[in-house]
């Protein structure tokens, strides 16, 4: 194999690695960490040990900063392979990995890099952002690819599972706001995280396929891209310094 191919793909693969990881992290906590392949007759225990909180955050940092060295940037990547991970995608992650262990100096140098790249800018229609017209487009730093056919379906029945519980096409409820989250909020937003969800999502039940899609018509469909890392949230984890405020990312 060639060997640039080979450094951008295990570039990939760390990148991947680390946003999973760092995923597990904010849901379990503590969790086990697979660096190689595990050894089946190893105790259970030892198979199952739990690194710390402090321990995982070091190994993400580690492959994302393996990342950024082996990625190019978006602009070097041809169409045909669009959805891979980019220098910017692991700086984004990287950034987004330091503020939550409120290392604020790499924070703002990364995020100065990522807006100061030339490589993103935002939409100028926001709401664009999250409809099919607007996936991949400029403000886009890593988004999950979920184009496909039978049997290879993408990314099938997401707002199944992410949509609020209740009668009259929601979901599962896999995704509501922590009550951190809603606290912030002024009081008109109080109420339990399912009933705030509930709120937010209603202005969107009504409106049709060509815009954003009908909560209730994605049971049986697929295609539609997942945005993971954005420019926006860069924007405002930046800005956040100037202001001397701490913000919550999207």
């Amino acid at each position: 194999m060639d060997n640039e191919l080979k450094t951008r793909l295990l570039g990939e693969a760390k990148f991947l690695r680390a946003l999973l990881y760092f995923r597990l992290l904010q849901t379990f906590g503590e969790l086990p960490l697979i660096t190689d392949t595990p050894d089946i007759n190893s105790p259970l225990e030892e198979l199952l040990s739990r690194a710390t909180i402090d321990e995982t955050f070091l190994f993400i940092e580690s492959d994302l900063i393996e990342a950024i060295e082996s990625l190019p940037n978006k602009s070097l990547y041809p169409n045909i392979e669009l959805g891979r991970a980019t220098k910017g995608a692991a700086k984004t992650l990287l950034a987004k990995v330091s503020m939550y262990q409120e290392k604020w100096d790499n924070v703002l140098a990364l995020t100065n890099e990522v807006i100061e790249s030339g490589e993103y800018s935002l939409t100028a229609n926001y709401e664009d952002i999250w409809k099919e017209i607007g996936e991949n487009n400029e403000e886009s730093i890593f988004e999950i690819q979920a184009k496909g056919a039978i049997p290879s379906v993408g990314v099938d029945k997401y707002s199944l599972t992410q949509g609020a519980r209740g009668e009259g096409g929601w979901g599962w409820g896999f995704n509501v706001p922590s009550q951190e989250l809603l606290n912030s909020y002024e009081e008109k937003f109080q109420g339990s995280p399912i009933e705030i969800l509930r709120k937010m999502l209603e202005p969107y039940k009504s409106v049709s396929l060509s815009g954003l899609p009908q909560l209730g018509q994605l049971y049986g469909m697929w295609g539609y891209e997942l945005i993971a890392l954005f420019v926006l949230s860069i924007i405002l984890i930046n800005s956040s310094f100037v202001s001397n405020e701490k913000v919550f990312t999207p």
